[in-house]
């Protein structure tokens, strides 16, 4: 499989944001996910269990790209 953060022109299946501006992750089964839409639904996670998200919030963890 490629790595997508390699391609110069691909944008989240979820919220259409472009590899220029975040950081993104593919699966085999193909959709691309950004880190923003990473860190929502890990606070989506957070909350349907009770835990507490780190300090920041998750998406202070990864910053945008540059």
């Amino acid at each position: 499989m490629d790595d997508p953060s390699q391609f110069s022109d691909v944008t989240c299946s979820l919220c259409g944001r472009h590899n220029q501006h975040v950081r993104v992750v593919s699966t085999e089964a193909g959709p691309i996910i950004c880190q923003v839409c990473v860190a929502k639904c890990a606070e989506i996670f957070d909350e349907e269990v009770g835990l507490t998200p780190p300090h920041g919030g998750w998406s202070q963890r990864w910053p945008l790209k540059s």
